[in-house]
């Protein structure tokens, strides 16, 4: 991969860069030069994972995820559900509901009209009592009334900033470890990964959730190698 695809690949997964050079109008040969200046490392840790250096880490949910109120129709819940079932979301839209079951509860034994009484056991008739998958339940037969009440708890979540309890519900694109190995991965050339000692993990015995590209010889050695063969990139021990 040359610089120029380098830079823009790295971009895209969150890197940051500060050139001298407009990259879009620059020539190769004056990329070259600014990259001999600016460069690029790779971090390598103590145990030998490599992390994207100057990782621009998402701010919000939103971003981490690549998932905002637009994709959660609720006139076809299916992607809302799906996404909502990989992480926390699920059960704040659970306590929503079961505070909505208990609205309609308080309705039915009370002092209301006896027009109102019958309206909410019709309605809790509707209604699960089990929250895990009533929420959704509640979504498709009461779309626009659920869509009222879950909807902000939806956007407050997607504001606020990704919490370190859920790294294992994250895409691997939401840190510096889950970047250069998603490179490694899908961008690298499988010769380049031998020559350079980089060995890319997808769990490291069965049911592991650890992921990484793992450089496995010394970084010195790591850069003589970049150097010789023109890579665009180098390695540092952090």
């Amino acid at each position: 991969m040359n610089r120029r695809d380098f830079i823009k690949t790295m971009l895209a997964l969150g890197a940051s860069f500060t050139l001298p050079i407009d990259l879009a109008a620059s020539t190769d040969s004056a990329l070259a030069e600014a990259w001999e200046i600016s460069g690029f490392a790779f971090d390598v840790q103590e145990y030998g994972a490599i992390w994207v250096s100057d990782f621009n880490e998402p701010a919000t949910r939103e971003e981490a995820y690549g998932f905002s109120i637009g994709d959660a129709d609720f006139r076809r819940p299916y992607a809302l559900i799906r996404f909502a079932e990989s992480n926390s979301l699920n059960y704040r839209l659970q306590d929503i509901y079961e505070d909505y079951r208990c609205e309609l509860r308080d309705i039915s034994e009370s002092d209301s009209s006896a027009t109102a009484r019958r309206a909410a056991k019709k309605r809790l008739a509707r209604l699960p009592d089990d929250p895990d998958y009533g929420w959704q339940v509640w979504l498709e037969v009461e779309q626009e009334k659920a869509w009222v009440k879950l909807r902000p708890e939806i956007e407050e979540f997607l504001k606020e900033a990704p919490d370190w309890s859920e790294s294992e519900n994250l895409p691997e694109s939401a840190n510096a470890q889950g970047a250069a190995f998603l490179y490694f991965r899908d961008c690298e050339d499988p010769e380049v990964l031998d020559q350079l000692g980089i060995v890319v993990i997808e769990g490291d015995r069965p049911g592991s959730t650890y992921f990484a590209a793992e450089l496995t010889i010394p970084v010195d050695e790591a850069n003589r190698i970049a150097r010789e063969n023109d890579y665009p990139y180098r390695f540092r021990q952090s």
